[in-house]
């Protein structure tokens, strides 16, 4: 059970509105942490937090696919290893020369569980 002051600082706490601009920011800082840090999905239950890595993730294809279209040309590898809990997976990259600022890029767009 909740003692009064653990009520009341959750009670007093403001709430900011979904649509805030700080609220958005503050849910794209939750999504990239656990995108980035490889954290499952099912760490949060949302549907509006699920939705935002959906948009998110096809934001990211699309300027992924983007770049890849100005590339002269690209160069693909494959990577196959092992988790901490003995499954292998097999990971796909590609590599270009972004000629705009002079650097190389890659992305890994899709890595799937290999038997």
């Amino acid at each position: 059970m909740k003692s009064k002051s653990q009520m009341r600082t959750r009670e007093s706490t403001p709430r900011l509105p979904l649509s805030s601009e700080r609220s958005v920011y503050l849910t794209k800082l939750i999504a990239d942490f656990i995108i980035y840090n490889y954290l499952p999905l099912s760490i949060v239950e949302s549907p509006q937090l699920q939705g935002i890595f959906q948009d998110m993730y096809s934001e990211i294809r699309q300027n992924v696919y983007n770049e890849l279209q100005l590339a002269p040309g690209i160069c693909l590898t494959t990577d196959i290893w092992t988790s901490q809990a003995n499954q292998a997976y097999m990971t796909v990259t590609v590599h270009f020369i972004d000629l705009k600022n002079n650097k190389i890029k890659n992305f890994a767009p899709e890595t799937r569980e290999f038997s």
